[in-house]
């Protein structure tokens, strides 16, 4: 333990550890618009109404032929757009991670910001854990994009409110 937290008041205990929990969130929040950003730079997926999920499960569109497009992969749920499959494995080498682990972020920010947007705004807010917001986007990718509203209306204001179990 450093000398720095040996020297704080319980005051000031509870200070510096809600000051840690939304420094956190802000950075994990951050982690995550690169990330979107990063598919926004890669998608030229005029399509965003519907297709199956994820890579290997015929999310793969064919380029045409005498044309170079990249192939695009669907990540997130039916309504997110696709991404060129190509771009995954360099942003997870300068994240340090593994491909199927962005793969899974990336799947589960596209949901949030496309699918679920009102916890995407809590989210963004600073309200609530990401690693919650994360785990309801993954439970609603099986439902269709217009019936993610419903699961979206009523976790978005628990958010940051409720105990996550």
């Amino acid at each position: 333990m450093s000398d720095s937290v040996v020297e704080l008041s319980a005051g000031e205990v509870l200070t510096a550890t809600s000051d840690g929990v939304r420094v956190r969130r802000v950075a994990e929040v951050r982690e995550l618009e690169l990330l979107l950003q990063w598919a926004d730079l890669h998608s030229n997926d005029n399509d965003d109404t519907g297709g199956d999920n994820g890579i290997g499960a015929g999310s793969r569109s064919k380029p045409r032929r005498g044309r170079s497009s990249p192939c695009l992969v669907r990540l997130g749920g039916a309504g997110t757009p696709r991404v060129q499959e190509w771009c995954l494995g360099e942003i997870a080498l300068a994240r340090s991670a593994g491909l199927m682990a962005t793969i899974n972020m990336l799947a589960d920010a596209l949901d949030l910001r496309h699918r679920l947007p009102l916890l995407w705004r809590q989210l963004c807010s600073g309200q609530g854990e990401v690693w919650v917001a994360r785990k309801v986007a993954r439970l609603s990718r099986v439902l269709a994009a217009d019936q993610t509203w419903v699961v979206d209306q009523a976790v978005a204001p628990m958010l940051g409110t409720q105990a996550p179990g």
